[in-house]
């Protein structure tokens, strides 16, 4: 017979498959789903949860990995999209921030590269963060002052085109 922590975590797990199929981000369920404690639990239900752990893992991950390739054959355009899903999911972990920082930076979108490096900031773990916390604050200062720059330089054009 099921223990009461059994049911539990039955009961949990049906939860997060109900807010995965609502949208809810994947990174902080995952992150839930690390912390369930199975010293108590039957077989089954520890099986299930490691199953749905790596599922939610697994797409996240699965992500990256064909963004990488789509971007091996130059098409970083739908990289970036599968990026901007794990970012949407606040996927713990550098990759998918600093590709779409990287990708809005050359195509001149500083806007969407402030973006990506402040949802960085906000989604990932304090373990991860902390080696790159100072790296992130200083590109999204970069990007302001090149955002600024480039502002003034357009209001200057404008400017000398009046004057003529």
């Amino acid at each position: 017979m099921a223990s009461h922590q059994d049911k539990l975590c039955r009961d949990f797990l049906r939860s997060i498959q109900a807010r995965i199929k609502n949208g809810e981000p994947r990174g902080p369920i995952f992150h839930e789903l690390l912390k369930i404690n199975h010293d108590h639990l039957e077989l089954e239900t520890m099986q299930a949860c490691c199953l749905l752990r790596k599922m939610v893992e697994d797409i996240m991950v699965d992500r990256n990995i064909a963004g990488k390739r789509l971007e091996r054959i130059n098409m970083a355009d739908r990289a970036a999209v599968l990026y901007e899903l794990n970012v949407l999911d606040c996927f713990d972990g550098s990759h998918p921030y600093e590709r779409l920082r990287i990708y809005y930076t050359r195509s001149g979108d500083y806007l969407n590269a402030i973006r990506v490096c402040e949802a960085y900031l906000r989604n990932t773990s304090p373990a991860q963060k902390r080696s790159d916390a100072q790296v992130y604050e200083q590109y999204i200062s970069e990007l302001k002052l090149k955002m600024s720059e480039e502002r003034a330089a357009l209001r200057d054009k404008q400017r000398s085109k009046e004057d003529v």
